[in-house]
C-alpha cells in the first residue's frame, strides 16, 4: 500500500454524502428475499483523472510506477466511489437496490421478483462497467446479515456479534478479572440506576486478594443484570452520522477491543462492542504496537460505519498519537498507516485510568 498521507493533506475533501445507515435498514424491512452483490477490486473500478495520475506515483525496485485506477488510500475514495455507484443505478438504487459503498442488496417479496429484479440490476452496472466478486456474492437468501443487523423475514434485529464481545463471556474467576468488568461497568453508570446499591455485592468481593473469588448466583445476577444494561437501549443505540463518532481502543498481550460510540448531550452511548485475542506472534509485540494493532482491527471491523466520515480515536497510548505524522516507522506499523490513511480521524490520548471501559475487552478477549 502507498503512503497517501502527504497528498490526502494536500487534497480537498470531496463532501458528497455517505447513505444514513438507519434508512438503508429502514428499506428493509417487509422484505423475504435478498440478493447480495459485491462489487470487484471496490475503488480499482473508478479510472483516475489524466491530470491527477502523476500525483499517484511511487517508487519500487523496478521503476517509478502510477496508478490509472483509484488506489486504496485516496482520501476522497470513498465519496467518488458511492457517487459513481448511485449515478450507475439510477432509480434502482431509490426503490428495490440498498447501495451502501461496494455492498448492493437487492430486495423482493417473492422469489420471481427477486429475479427479475436481479437480472434488472446486473444488466445497469454491466452496461456501467462494473464487475463483480462472484465468491462473495449470495442470491435470493432469505437472511443476511447487512451493516450489522440480522435481515429475515421482513424484521430488522440487531446483530448479536455488537454485543456478544460481552455476553459470551464467563464469569470472571479472580479479583483482577472483576475489577476489570467493574471499570467498564462504572463508564457507563449513568445508564444503571441504583448503580452503587446493584454493585456493592461485587464491590465486596475486590477487598480480597488478588486471587480465586467465590462466585455465587447472587454476583452472578448482578452480572447479567448490568450486561443487559449495557447491550440494550438506552445504552446501546442505532448507528447516526448526525452525533460525534468515538472508537475508544485498548490492547494487552492477551487481546486488543474496540467501543464505537456516539456522544449525545455529552453523554457516552454505544453503538457495538468488539475484542478479539491476539495471536501468538502478536502477543510479543511491543506495546506500542499492540495498541496500534488495535486501532487498525477495530476500524476494520466498524469500517462500515466510519468510513468516508470524521470520527475520532482514543487512545491510552501517546505513542500512537505520536506516529500519526511520524514518517520513520517500523516496515510493520508502516503497513498499518497506510491502512489508516483512508479514514479521516483524530487521535487523543487519555490516560489508562480513564480507559477501564474499554481495557476489559482488551483483558478479556472472544
Amino acid at each position: 500500500v502507498v503512503d497517501y498521507r502527504e497528498l490526502n493533506e494536500n487534497t480537498i475533501p470531496d463532501r458528497f454524502p455517505l447513505p444514513l445507515i438507519s434508512d438503508q435498514i429502514a428499506r428493509l424491512g417487509g422484505a423475504y428475499f435478498f440478493t447480495c452483490l459485491d462489487m470487484a477490486s471496490g475503488f480499482h473500478q473508478i479510472p483516475i483523472h489524466p491530470e491527477s495520475v502523476e500525483r499517484t506515483a511511487f517508487v519500487t525496485p523496478f521503476g517509478q510506477w502510477e496508478y490509472l485506477v483509484v488506489p486504496f488510500g485516496l482520501r476522497n475514495g470513498p465519496s467518488v466511489y458511492q457517487r459513481a455507484i448511485l449515478k450507475a443505478l439510477g432509480e434502482l438504487a431509490h426503490t428495490y437496490c440498498v447501495s451502501y459503498m461496494d455492498d448492493l442488496t437487492i430486495i423482493a417479496e417473492t422469489i420471481e421478483e427477486a429475479v427479475e429484479r436481479l437480472h434488472v440490476v446486473l444488466s445497469v452496472l454491466t452496461n456501467a462497467g462494473f464487475s463483480l466478486k462472484l465468491s462473495k456474492c449470495s442470491f435470493i437468501m432469505e437472511r443476511i446479515e447487512f451493516l450489522g443487523y440480522d435481515i429475515c423475514a421482513g424484521q430488522i434485529r440487531p446483530n448479536v456479534r455488537k454485543i456478544e464481545a460481552l455476553t459470551l463471556l464467563p464469569p470472571p474467576s479472580t479479583v483482577t478479572h472483576l475489577r476489570q468488568f467493574i471499570g467498564l461497568a462504572s463508564y457507563f453508570r449513568q445508564f444503571i440506576p441504583k448503580f452503587s446499591e446493584i454493585m456493592a455485592p461485587l464491590f465486596k468481593l475486590t477487598g480480597s486478594n488478588k486471587g480465586k473469588i467465590e462466585w455465587l448466583p447472587e454476583h452472578d445476577r448482578i452480572r447479567s443484570l448490568v450486561v443487559q444494561r449495557l447491550t440494550s437501549e438506552p445504552m446501546l443505540m442505532i448507528f447516526d452520522p448526525q452525533y460525534p463518532i468515538e472508537l475508544h481502543t485498548d490492547a494487552s498481550s492477551e487481546g486488543y477491543g474496540g467501543i464505537l460510540l456516539h456522544k449525545v448531550e455529552n453523554r457516552p452511548h454505544v453503538v457495538a462492542y468488539f475484542s478479539k485475542r491476539t495471536t501468538p506472534p502478536e502477543s510479543k509485540y511491543h506495546s506500542y504496537e499492540l495498541e496500534t494493532l488495535a486501532v487498525v482491527n477495530s476500524i476494520k471491523h466498524f469500517q462500515q460505519y466510519l468510513q468516508g466520515r470524521k470520527f475520532t480515536v482514543v487512545t491510552d497510548c501517546n505513542s500512537v498519537k505520536a506516529s500519526h505524522s511520524k514518517s520513520d516507522l517500523s516496515p510493520r506499523v508502516h503497513r498499518w498507516w497506510a491502512f489508516l490513511q483512508a479514514y479521516d480521524f483524530d487521535i487523543i490520548y487519555r490516560q489508562g485510568k480513564c480507559m477501564n471501559h474499554v481495557d476489559f475487552l482488551s483483558r478479556n478477549p472472544l
